[in-house]
C-alpha cells in the first residue's frame, strides 16, 4: 500500500480552495503552470514537488470530469 504525504494533501486542499474561488475559468493554464514548475523542480521527490503533484492531480481530475460532463 502506498502512502500519501501531507504535502501532497496540502496541494490538493489549496487547489480545491482555488477551484472554489475561481472555478474552471483558467484550469488549463493552472495545470500547465504546475506541470512546467514540476519539471523545473525535477519531479516530486521533495516537499515542494509533492505539494505541486497534489495540485496537478486535482486539476487534472477536474479537467477530465469537465470534459466528460460537457
Amino acid at each position: 500500500m502506498q502512502t500519501v504525504s501531507q504535502h501532497y494533501i496540502n496541494g490538493i486542499s489549496d487547489a480545491r480552495e482555488e477551484y472554489e474561488t475561481y472555478g474552471m475559468a483558467d484550469a488549463a493554464d493552472r495545470l500547465a503552470n504546475i506541470e512546467s514548475t514540476l519539471k523545473r523542480f525535477g519531479g516530486a521527490d521533495n516537499e515542494v514537488g509533492q505539494y505541486l503533484r497534489g495540485k496537478r492531480d486535482f486539476w487534472r481530475n477536474k479537467i477530465k470530469k469537465a470534459k466528460i460532463n460537457a
